[in-house]
């Protein structure tokens, strides 16, 4: 073998065998890798959204306690996400999956009915691991709209592309990429930077958070994430 060819088979045969190795798990236990996947797009996106809004402060902790919240969430949400896509593609035209009718169907449904549900949920999840069920209905009130906009942004041309051009076998692999910028707004959502209320209005009602921030408020937001 020459050396250009051992140098080529070198660098392209780890990531083959670790393509082989996630084919075998999600064949053999298909809710269990999903919802390992799922966990580590919670961790990749939460920590891209702390790095991220931190990136001004000199000094900042990383908040631990976020990320594994958000990895639980999306733990449940894989195996959720497993049963939901095997519905999604069994009842809604399957004899015509990737047709422009049946593309534009399930956008719909995913988007208009489950995200909203989901995101219900997470803020519900949220506010009790926070320890403050009471305020979940204020919590809906000020942050669910921006947030499911902030989704809408995000999943409607990623699932253009998902329920039209990607193949079902890798469905699960691609949305799962996604979600990773899904969890990256659901962990804004919960670090607070989306708000429906002007910045002075959010000072009043917090400001506690002012104090603790140095004069810089966050808000709290999610998206629904999109396991498979």
């Amino acid at each position: 073998m020459n050396p250009a060819a051992a140098i080529s088979r070198a660098l392209v045969h780890p990531p083959v065998q670790a393509w082989r190795s996630y084919l075998g798990h999600l064949e053999r236990n298909p809710r269990a890798t999903k919802s390992t996947t799922s966990v580590v797009a919670a961790i990749l996106g939460d920590a891209l959204a702390q790095h991220i809004s931190n990136r001004d402060k000199p000094h900042w902790e990383y908040d631990w306690g976020r990320t594994a919240r958000l990895a639980i969430f999306n733990s449940a949400m894989g195996v959720v996400g497993h049963e939901y896509y095997r519905v999604l593609d069994g009842r809604v035209m399957p004899h015509a999956a990737k047709s422009p009718r049946a593309v534009a169907t399930k956008i719909c449904i995913d988007q208009f009915l489950f995200a909203p549900v989901c995101t219900a949920i997470f803020y519900a999840y949220k506010v009790a691991t926070e320890g403050r069920p009471s305020d979940y209905v204020s919590e809906v009130q000020e942050k669910f709209v921006p947030t499911m906009l902030a989704g809408y942004k995000l999943w409607i041309p990623a699932h253009v592309v998902n329920f039209a051009l990607v193949p079902n076998r890798q469905r699960i692999l691609y949305a799962n990429v996604v979600s990773i910028f899904g969890t990256y707004i659901l962990s804004r959502a919960q670090a607070g930077d989306y708000t429906s209320k002007p910045a002075a209005e959010t000072q009043q009602v917090h400001p506690q958070v002012v104090r603790r921030r140095g004069g810089e408020v966050v808000g709290f937001e999610t998206v629904m994430l999109k396991e498979d």
